[in-house]
């Protein structure tokens, strides 16, 4: 095996760790760092600190190669900075480059944000941020509910936390659902295959019931309801798939699972509220308007060009 560079491969290992530890913070590596190094912040703005180990000194080099291209999606608000950040849907930057004023410089994003209607506060963004960025976060789309996506992510990729991959830690004694206690409880079947879960899909839509998704994976399943399905029925099955997840968890805690008829109504429900509080409020906010894309040329021959950029504002005459 060969490599043109060995510092910048090693570079590579060792970000590969500090995104690890970014992404699963429960993890014993993760406590115990943490602890040590960066008990008050995360493993993005920790510090090497005193004395050091080995491994710290190793893996602390590679921070700056994670915070120079990670850019953050509005999920979870609470997590994200307003300056400092790179968050914005604004190429070659990604971060806010108005000056801090109004609210304070260690401010989060919920501060910009009506907690009880889960929109933005339009009129103060616009008294913070220039009229280009102020536009930009306005058309950033706010959801009452946790990110759906995330649930499909982890459920096609196998992350998420069922018996049997508790069990192949060596977490759980065994891998027999928790609600059946007949079949291992894989993710095909916790979601889909278990009684109770096939009890909470009939009654659901039409189309998805006539699905042949036996042995598949979930991978596979939501690609056949991407082929076969508008995308509100898709919409439907990945926020029922949430609650029949929080159903199961549920169980494992103790309760009961839902009846499917709740289970359905209240999925239907949550679907309503996130397509309400996700409709563009026209009052107050422009929408971006599309650029013409202008191609570069040389000048004639024998002649100099000049190139420089600049920005109008129309309301100001400038």
């Amino acid at each position: 095996m060969e490599f043109r560079d060995l510092v910048v491969f090693n570079k590579a290992l060792l970000a590969k760790r500090i995104w690890q530890l970014f992404q699963n913070p429960n993890s014993l590596a993760a406590w115990i760092l943490k602890a040590k190094y960066y008990a008050h912040s995360s493993v993005l703005e920790a510090m090497v600190g005193k004395r050091p180990s080995f491994a710290w000194g190793s893996i602390i080099l590679s921070q700056a190669v994670i915070r120079n291209v990670l850019v953050w999606r509005v999920g979870n608000v609470r997590d994200i900075r307003v300056w400092g950040d790179r968050w914005l849907p604004t190429p070659t930057t990604f971060a806010v480059q108005s000056p801090c004023c109004i609210i304070d410089k260690d401010a989060w994003i919920v501060d910009l944000i009506n907690q009880s209607t889960k929109r933005w506060k339009l009129t103060l963004i616009s008294n913070i941020f220039n009229k280009e960025e102020a536009r930009a976060i306005s058309n950033i789309p706010l959801s009452p509910l946790q990110p759906l996506d995330k649930l499909i992510w982890q459920s096609c990729n196998n992350l998420l936390p069922t018996k049997t991959n508790l069990f192949r830690r060596r977490v759980v004694p065994n891998k027999s659902c928790p609600i059946c206690d007949i079949d291992e409880e894989t993710i095909e079947h916790i979601l889909w295959s278990c009684p109770s879960a096939k009890d909470v899909w009939g009654n659901g839509t039409t189309k998805i019931q006539k699905g042949d998704y036996v042995g598949r994976e979930s991978m596979q399943i939501f690609e056949m309801l991407l082929d076969m399905c508008e995308i509100t029925d898709v919409e439907l099955f990945t926020v029922v798939a949430q609650k029949i997840w929080f159903c199961r968890n549920a169980v494992v805690h103790g309760e009961v699972f839902s009846h499917p008829n709740q289970v359905i109504s209240e999925a239907r429900e949550s679907l309503g509220n996130f397509q309400r509080q996700n409709l563009q409020d026209a009052e107050g906010v422009e929408l971006p308007q599309a650029r013409q894309l202008i191609q570069w040329q040389p000048p004639p021959y024998n002649t100099i060009k000049f190139n420089w950029d600049a920005e109008v504002e129309k309301n100001a005459d400038i």
